[in-house]
């Protein structure tokens, strides 16, 4: 074991109580083994069976669960009849492993890996674009790998030695460059602990949004079905709704002056699932093209590029902001939390997609917008049904505020943990 007395040892900034002893450095290729991994294509793996994950740029882990016996009694035969994989027992995963991806399109998910914790009995198998490594003694706790390999420092030295334009790539022989830092055993069943807990508060928060978001879909299902009516205070049911096209009900794209000096410009990269994610400053005299609808609080901008992300917003801030004309401005005439959830239901969706052109980056244009047909109801009853889906949106944004502080605390214990 190559083990130089100077440079193996290390202190992270934080440690838990008690901790003691230097942490050791060694080379990735010091501590684990390089496996096979399965050379399958997308179209091999739904041949062979169709309950898989494929593994493809970042995509990490393929589980084969319906294509034979899942107890670990006898090792599977692997014949697709496109390509025949044949793999050892040796070959497939184990608790303990780690799958890295050894190519991605961004230096996001170049490198970005798993430690296999727990396989349920199951065979899996690490495919397509993966590094399988698995460790050459017992040197590691289960569980203490996962915030190893998600550190800046090791994800440092990955996206360091990536290689490539289009698609990056880390070739195998240059993972010996990589060096990592662990403790004690004793140590990294504290970290392993510790960042479990995290893990599962985080998956917590995030299946509390997917039930969120799935008990929105069905109201406003109901809702705009009109399977579900409010009633006024008194009791009485409020009139019929009406079938009007989205011009009569709104504004869309109105006059505005020059644009200002200097301003936050919007565009399609900076709004997502209603929230406003970036802000870029920007002089008048550096402004794109499309820097043209100057907004104002209450506007609502309906993504008319790809429109089915629906990456809509309703703008309610002060100041100089200008918008790309990637978007329609809407200016409601009714209620604009109504008319916003609207424009997210389901059959007005469908009527966007129906009418836009394009197959690489799909768009429809104002008039044909304009033109789309929406089942109106009085404005009282559209504020109380703005009311109600705006106040799950905004469960939602807490949701996703509680997620992201979260993995934000997470990567800052990785980074001064594992320095």
């Amino acid at each position: 074991m190559k083990i130089n007395e100077l440079t193996n040892k290390t202190l992270p900034e934080v440690r838990f109580p008690d901790s003691e002893g230097m942490w050791k450095r060694q080379s990735l290729d010091e501590l684990f083994e390089y496996r096979p991994t399965n050379s399958l294509s997308r179209d091999d793996l739904n041949y062979l069976c169709g309950d898989t994950q494929n593994i493809h740029y970042g995509d990490i882990h393929t589980s084969f669960r319906s294509s034979f016996d899942a107890t670990r009694e006898s090792v599977p035969s692997i014949n697709c009849g496109i390509s025949t994989a044949k793999l050892k027992e040796a070959d497939y995963c184990r608790v303990g492993d780690v799958v890295m991806a050894d190519a991605s399109e961004d230096y996001s998910d170049i490198g970005k890996s798993i430690e296999i914790i727990n396989l349920d009995n199951k065979w899996t198998v690490a495919g397509l674009h993966t590094i399988l490594l698995r460790p050459k003694m017992d040197s590691f706790v289960t569980g203490f790998l996962a915030p190893l390999f998600q550190s800046w420092k090791v994800r440092l030295q990955i996206m360091t030695y990536a290689q490539g334009t289009k698609v990056l790539g880390i070739p195998k022989n240059w993972l010996s460059r990589i060096e990592l830092d662990y403790p004690k055993e004793i140590e990294q069943q504290k970290i392993a602990g510790f960042f479990s807990a995290v893990d599962e508060r985080i998956a917590q928060l995030e299946k509390k949004k997917e039930l969120l978001l799935k008990y929105k879909k069905g109201v406003m299902q109901q809702i705009f079905s009109q399977k579900i009516r409010f009633k006024a205070p008194s009791g009485n049911s409020f009139s019929d709704w009406e079938e009007k096209r989205l011009r009569d009900v709104c504004q869309i794209n109105p006059k505005t002056g020059n644009l200002p000096e200097e301003f936050i410009y919007i565009d399609l990269e900076s709004v997502e699932c209603g929230s406003l994610n970036k802000e870029t400053t920007i002089l008048r005299g550096d402004a794109p093209s499309r820097a043209q609808r100057v907004l104002k609080r209450g506007d609502i901008l309906f993504q008319t590029v790809r429109p089915y992300q629906s990456n809509n917003l309703i703008f309610d801030r002060e100041g100089n902001y200008v918008a790309s004309t990637g978007y329609a401005q809407i200016r409601a005439k009714g209620d604009k939390n109504f008319l916003f959830q609207a424009l997210l239901s389901f059959s007005f969706l469908k009527d966007v997609i129906r009418r836009s052109t394009g197959s690489n980056y799909p768009a429809i244009n104002s008039e044909d917008l304009a033109d789309i047909k929406l089942a109106i109801p009085s404005l009282p009853e559209q504020k109380r049904i703005g009311d109600l889906l705006s106040s799950i949106d905004g469960k939602l944004e807490s949701i996703g505020r509680q997620i992201e502080k979260t993995k934000t605390f997470k990567k800052g214990l990785l980074q001064q943990m594992f320095v």
